[in-house]
């Protein structure tokens, strides 16, 4: 699957030095890079077309794996505050590799997702890990909360 994008409506800000695209999860502009631009699609994504709530959802959400600072790059809980999906984005000229994989599931140590997500904004792996067992997904399910 490809994020859509182009889609959506963002809200952008440019000064003299830099351009900053509005995070709607962070509620404040946030310098745009290549890899926020995917981040960005991905949070609108989730949000309008998937439903998900902007509450559940955390942009760049800082966690300690074997006492080593990480960053996710996106995070969804459920109503009961566990870990749902965890992303993954990169910038649409990088590749999604087996290290990309092996970074989320460094993270999903921590966080014990049902879902994870990889994605360049042009090609997008989703999966579900339940009962031991992980199977790829064609998309993000709909929010049933």
């Amino acid at each position: 699957m490809s994020l859509p994008l182009g889609k959506y409506d963002f809200n952008f800000n440019e000064s003299a030095d830099r351009k900053s695209i509005f995070d709607i999860v962070r509620k404040k502009f946030v310098n745009l890079t290549p890899e926020e631009f995917v981040r960005q699609h991905l949070l609108y994504y989730l949000h309008y077309d998937k439903k998900y709530s902007l509450s559940l959802m955390r942009s760049e959400f800082f966690l300690m794996v074997n006492d080593t600072p990480k960053r996710c790059d996106v995070v969804v809980f459920n109503s009961a505050g566990e870990t749902l999906l965890l992303a993954e984005c990169k910038a649409a000229s990088e590749p999604i590799d087996f290290t990309t994989f092996e970074q989320m599931m460094i993270y999903n140590q921590e966080v014990q997702s049902k879902y994870f997500l990889l994605t360049n904004g042009t090609i997008t792996y989703i999966a579900s890990h339940e009962n031991g067992k992980l199977e790829v997904l064609e998309d993000i399910p709909m929010c049933n909360s």
